[in-house]
């Protein structure tokens, strides 16, 4: 759940100019239990500003965690904008999924080691809780592991979109954006 990458472009707007359009071009960043996405209006991009910072994501009707939002900034440059941002996973899906790895580990290790020494010592005589001390503290461990990898999967496109966005909302041509990778 590493940072994916950083982006940085220019466009010739000034930073209020920048903020008013990304403010038209989104839907706030507010939660409703009557819509299909779980956040209010109808736009295709959900965002949240505040002064010369902003997130973006994309509306989805799927609940994935773990898809990857676009935290920017906007800077004076002489003659507009420079418009700097990485995209990363939420930070408290980052902290939840290492609570739970944590937790997984610590309590599936004893259970894991404890039921194969039973097994080895042939002092088990109850087959359901071998096999659910054998397989569960793995999988416990497993989820934690590939349920993150495959939220990004999923939200794999998600990068591309929300950058083809803001070219259009900030009018920046393609030759002005910049991506690398950390590192």
């Amino acid at each position: 759940m590493a940072l994916r990458h950083f982006t940085q472009f220019h466009t010739d707007l000034d930073p209020d100019a920048c903020v008013h359009h990304l403010d038209n071009s989104i839907d706030p960043w507010h939660r409703t239990p009557l819509s299909f996405s779980g956040f209010e209006g109808s736009k295709p991009v959900i965002g949240w500003i505040d002064g010369f910072e902003f997130r973006l994501r994309k509306r989805r009707y799927y609940r994935n965690d773990f898809a990857p939002q676009f935290h920017g900034n906007l800077k004076r440059d002489g003659r507009g904008t420079v418009v700097e941002g990485y995209f990363d996973v939420p930070h408290w899906a980052k902290v939840t999924m290492r609570i739970w790895l944590g937790i997984a580990v610590l309590m599936g290790t004893p259970v894991f080691c404890s039921t194969l020494r039973n097994l080895i010592r042939g002092t088990s005589h109850a087959q359901e809780s071998i096999l659910i001390g054998l397989l569960v503290p793995p999988a416990l461990v497993l989820s934690g592991v590939l349920l993150p990898k495959f939220g990004l999967w999923l939200g794999r496109y998600e990068e591309k979109y929300i950058l083809e966005f803001l070219q259009t909302a900030l009018l920046a041509s393609p030759s002005q954006i910049t991506q690398r990778s950390p590192g």
